[in-house]
């Protein structure tokens, strides 16, 4: 490997439209049936008892919270230098320098597709470290990858 490279890896484009446009659905249809049910207008008949004011407050609360959690993982970024790892989020990073780190296993999520990079620390006291998922990976992200030792199929 290179000496001083930095490399930068950001979730893949498709990846991120994905859930940017989740995100500006959830604000949208707040946006929208928010005024819709609290002037008790009934929708075509989808909407026949409007929800009331507390209700309405915690179902958009909730779904504000989502929106804004999935458009700011959109963000994130992993950093891999020969030194460390680092996964930046928009105000908040998080690193492993390399003599910390005890090796890497995968992580499945459940039932679905796909899956993610998590860098385990050897300090057991230490949190594991998750890449972001659907990362736009290279031959250096691999090569650096292969450097570290294998866990998966491995108890930590």
């Amino acid at each position: 490997m290179d000496q001083n490279d930095i490399h930068v890896y950001e979730m893949d484009r498709g990846a991120q439209r994905v859930g940017r446009g989740v995100a500006i659905f959830l604000m949208t249809l707040c946006a929208i049936m928010s005024p819709i049910h609290l002037l008790g207008f009934h929708l075509f008949g989808l909407i026949t008892k409007p929800m009331g004011p507390a209700s309405l407050a915690f179902s958009d609360t909730f779904l504000i919270g989502l929106a804004v959690f999935l458009y700011w993982t959109s963000f994130q970024k992993a950093i891999l230098d020969d030194e460390k790892v680092i996964v930046a989020w928009p105000f908040w990073r998080r690193e492993l320098n390399r003599n910390e780190i005890g090796g890497w296993r995968t992580r499945q999520f459940g039932r679905y597709p796909g899956f993610s990079y998590v860098i385990v620390p050897s300090d057991r006291s230490r949190h594991d470290l998750q890449l972001p998922a659907y990362l736009h990976v290279d031959a250096y992200f691999h090569n650096w990858l292969k450097s570290l030792p294998d866990l998966r199929g491995r108890r930590h």
